[in-house]
């Protein structure tokens, strides 16, 4: 978290986006040294993504998207009644997989669960992606950076700092959009064009000593 903050301030205070960029990955490099020292491995979910995909280090998102369930956990990722389902559709995304990304989509779509109708645009989104629909992406978007539809989304307990400036899932959807070549009509202030395009740093340090035996 201190890392997580560091990397607020030196953007909305600063403008640093290198300084961001770099202590998005620090954040992201901890949780994974943390998960395989205390053998926490496995479902990545879209909130655990972001630093990852702002930080622009790529072995760290490689190792996210690898990450497999539990047999429990994979019966709750095919349930759309369950959070895990709308996780899950992250990764398929970062994959590319556009038949089942497009699939699951649609089934949830089709007969959204009651509890789960504040995604419904998630997945309108997802299944834009799948089909290469720009403008469809660019609606979605549009409705989830409207402040009242933000304000909502945003109280999510992974977005506590950021969620006070920017509209977390938009910002991260745009993202996931220009990692397979979209580039997105965006006029909002509520997602920063400076995070959204794939431009890694040319070095990536880490400023503990006990960082350097782990690698990817």
């Amino acid at each position: 978290m201190l890392h997580q903050e560091k990397a607020e301030y030196a953007w909305f205070s600063d403008r640093n986006l290198e300084d961001f960029k770099l202590n998005c990955y620090i954040a992201s490099k901890l949780k994974y040294i943390r998960c395989k020292h205390a053998g926490e491995e496995g479902l990545i979910w879209e909130g655990e993504y972001f630093y990852a995909l702002l930080s622009d280090y790529e072995p760290v998102v490689q190792w996210m998207m690898g990450q497999s369930a539990s047999p429990i956990v994979q019966r709750r990722i095919d349930n759309p009644a369950q959070n895990e389902y709308r996780y899950y559709q992250m990764t398929v995304a970062l994959k590319g997989n556009w038949d089942e990304l497009s699939q699951r989509a649609e089934i949830f779509l089709n007969d959204p669960p009651a509890k789960m109708k504040k995604y419904e645009v998630d997945q309108r989104f997802y299944f834009a992606l799948a089909n290469g629909d720009k403008a469809g992406m660019e609606n979605a978007l549009a409705e989830l950076t409207h402040p009242k539809l933000a304000l909502k989304r945003n109280g999510s307990f992974d977005f506590a700092f950021s969620g006070k400036f920017i509209a977390c899932f938009a910002t991260l959807y745009a993202k996931v959009a220009r990692r397979h070549g979209f580039e997105l009509d965006i006029q909002t202030p509520y997602i920063p064009t400076e995070w959204i395009p794939v431009a890694p740093l040319f070095e990536y340090s880490d400023p503990y000593d006990f960082m350097h035996k782990y690698s990817f």
